[in-house]
């Protein structure tokens, strides 16, 4: 699975998915955008896994972030439960 940074798209990877994995899987993208904070990046103010280890503050460890963070987990817990129940 590719990694988005600002160079390459997801449309190839988004074809691959059924709807069901298209929803519990693309709204991840997002999660895994390119942030160093070593590289002068600003930390963003959405939810990223990247920032949210390496960039603590409150800017990152927002109440929208923590929801948006468990709505995450939540969807692709339900999307494996459903993988294993096949």
């Amino acid at each position: 699975m590719l990694v988005p940074n600002k160079k390459t798209t997801t449309t190839v990877a988004n074809d691959e998915f059924t709807v069901r994995e298209y929803i519990a899987f693309a709204p991840m993208w997002q999660t895994y955008q390119q942030f160093f904070a070593t590289n002068g990046d600003k930390v963003p103010a959405r939810f990223s896994r990247h920032a949210t280890a390496h960039a603590v503050s409150a800017h990152q460890y927002s109440r929208r972030n923590a929801e948006q963070a468990l709505m995450f987990a939540c969807s692709l817990l339900y999307r494996l439960g459903e993988e294993a129940d096949r």
